[in-house]
């Protein structure tokens, strides 16, 4: 399996996603900002690689991997990694802030 191969990908799309789950946040509140962040910020992330990076997926292609293998993968890991964090940051605003 290309693990770290995956994992690369998605490190290069994190600054979009990070930036427009941040916008997000502070416009829509956490639970649209998961929804948002899942579906648009991955693709939003996925469109900017293909815009300024896509030289790079020669170096994927010749492992063996195909651009919708990736984005697949992206999304995956993107949706887990979402909820982990977005949890957590409710569960801490939470106690700082009560009910809200």
């Amino acid at each position: 399996m290309h693990t770290r191969a995956y994992w690369r990908f998605y490190r290069e799309l994190l600054p979009v996603i990070i930036g427009f789950t941040v916008i997000n946040i502070a416009l829509f509140g956490l639970m649209w900002s998961y929804v948002l962040c899942v579906t648009l910020g991955i693709l939003l992330g996925y469109l900017s690689f293909v815009y300024f990076k896509s030289d790079q997926f020669y170096f994927y292609h010749n492992l063996g991997l195909t651009k919708w293998r990736l984005f697949e993968m992206s999304f995956t890991i993107n949706g887990i990694l979402a909820l982990v964090v977005l949890s957590s940051l409710k569960l801490i605003s939470s106690f700082l802030f009560g009910n809200i």
